[in-house]
């Protein structure tokens, strides 16, 4: 099986975010939808996943609430890719105004990991 690097976003909302139709809306239609008609993107990021919360909490489990509202994980050939998606000019200029008017990048973590597929 090929070796695929994956990059996990957890995302919280910025706090002046102006759309009504919420955070996850705006993740869901408007960012994926710039993502997935982006060629430059889509040259390089081979699977793009976003995972929204619920809300849901599960009885006599004791989880912390970091106060994410979603997930977003992005799959590269190799980590040349990744490093070339977030330095190039096109990033800066096309995705990340659309992230910035939506997620909290100081408060966002970031996890950089090779996938590997138990089933």
């Amino acid at each position: 099986m090929e070796t695929r690097f994956d990059q996990t976003n957890c995302i919280p909302a910025e706090e002046n975010f102006d759309d009504s139709g919420g955070v996850c809306e705006h993740h869901r239609e408007i960012h994926a939808a710039l993502l997935r008609g982006d060629e430059f993107t889509r040259s390089l990021v081979k699977r793009y996943e976003q995972v929204h919360n619920t809300g849901v909490t599960i009885p006599g489990i004791d989880l912390p609430d970091h106060h994410f509202d979603g997930i977003a994980e992005l799959w590269l050939d190799n980590v040349d890719d990744l490093v070339k998606y977030y330095t190039d000019d096109h990033y800066f200029e096309v995705v990340q105004p659309d992230e910035m008017r939506f997620i909290d990048h100081s408060r966002a973590l970031v996890m950089i990991s090779t996938v590997n597929v138990v089933f």
